[in-house]
């Protein structure tokens, strides 16, 4: 449902409920509540078959919501909690829309890590499968030659891609956007901030006027809200209350530490007494994670790291080494903290607390995901 948050007392906050009431669409629960599987508004064999193998039968209510405005053609901002299926909304609306007579660039995603987007390439591959749609993956930390190669040459239909090194190929003239139906924005409220705005904003100079824009996210602060009305087409808004945010099929607890040193005792002391399995561990900073890996490796712990400063192929190697249950924990930064989906990961560990709301419900949204229960959230403090 189209749902706000308890109203707070602020000037920020007044103009945020304005946007929100002056722009939704209220009736539109009413209209989807029926529908409850995927055929009844999917009309192509293939795909349904797909989900099918894929595992899905059904829809979430977010997907209740959101796919028959995509398929609409409509502008649209939704927000859910982490692990309900918000992606792969976008992604079935996006399949269904494709074109595969028009050889041209049809849909373009973008995403904040190259993690993320070969993720989501992938589910896209596997939604697709038996299909004549051409999907593509561009991402930083390899040679661009070889992106541009592909794009050249198999003339994609859909292409996700992180921001730099989309904006990197417009800017050489590799890419044209001029055909371009759909553009998606997935964390938009961190594609939007100041780490990724200039190539976002770069890569929209490009943007035909009347392209459909896609915004996704587990979070959507006021200010990113104002800046999507200036660019959106009267976008339809699927909005959550701020409690409602976090997944309900996790819990939380806390250990107090009071002493910084004495943090890494308590973790093993924790490691021993609990018969803990899959865990992703978060740090703030890159050298707090290189510091705690080594530590765990003195004690012998199955554990691998994960941060920005790496190369991709070590990236690559260490995520599929977690992925494949060769290691048993994953220290990481917030690179990982977003969208990131790892099956049977029922913990996360907050080695040292986030420093905002919103990166605390996007660590936490690592578990609990589709409806899969798990233990707890550990969180250090």
């Amino acid at each position: 449902q189209t749902q706000q948050p308890k109203e707070k007392k602020t000037k920020s906050y007044r103009a945020y409920m304005r946007i929100v009431r002056n722009n939704s669409n209220k009736h539109f629960a009413d209209d989807f509540q029926e529908i409850k599987q995927f055929s009844k508004i999917i009309k192509n064999h293939e795909i349904n078959k797909n989900l099918l193998n894929y595992g899905i039968s059904h829809m979430s209510s977010i997907q209740v919501y959101s796919l028959p405005y995509i398929l609409e053609g409509r502008d649209i901002i939704y927000q859910g909690k982490s692990g309900t299926g918000k992606t792969t909304s976008y992604i079935i609306g996006l399949l269904c829309l494709t074109d595969i007579l028009n050889p041209k660039l049809q849909s373009l995603v973008l995403l904040p890590t190259r993690e993320l987007a070969f993720q989501i390439y992938s589910v896209f591959r596997s939604l697709a499968f038996h299909n004549a749609i051409r999907i593509g993956c561009v991402y930083g930390g390899r040679w661009i030659g070889m992106d541009i190669d592909r794009i050249v040459e198999n003339k994609f239909h859909i292409l996700i891609g992180t921001p730099g090194r989309v904006f990197h190929i417009l800017e050489i003239k590799k890419l044209k956007l001029e055909d371009l139906n759909i553009l998606v924005l997935d964390e938009a409220d961190i594609l939007l901030n100041d780490n990724f705005k200039l190539e976002t904003y770069g890569i929209y100079k490009y943007i035909p006027n009347d392209c459909q824009h896609i915004l996704v996210s587990s979070t959507f602060s006021y200010s990113v809200l104002r800046l999507a009305m200036k660019f959106m087409n009267n976008p339809i808004k699927i909005l959550a209350k701020r409690e409602e945010v976090n997944s309900k099929y996790s819990s939380d607890f806390y250990l107090p530490v009071f002493l910084e040193e004495n943090k890494f005792y308590a973790l093993i002391n924790f490691f021993e007494n609990s018969n803990t399995h899959r865990s992703m561990i978060f740090c703030n900073t890159i050298n707090k994670a290189i510091w705690l890996y080594n530590k765990l490796q003195n004690f012998n712990y199955q554990v691998g790291v994960l941060h920005g400063k790496m190369t991709q192929s070590e990236r690559t190697s260490t995520f599929t080494k977690f992925m494949n249950f060769e290691l048993k924990y994953l220290i990481t930064t917030d690179v990982l903290s977003r969208g990131i989906d790892v099956h049977e990961t029922i913990l996360v560990i907050n080695y040292d607390m986030p420093l905002n709301r919103d990166t605390y419900i996007h660590r936490m949204g690592r578990t609990g995901r589709y409806g899969r229960k798990v233990r707890s959230k550990f969180n250090r403090e």
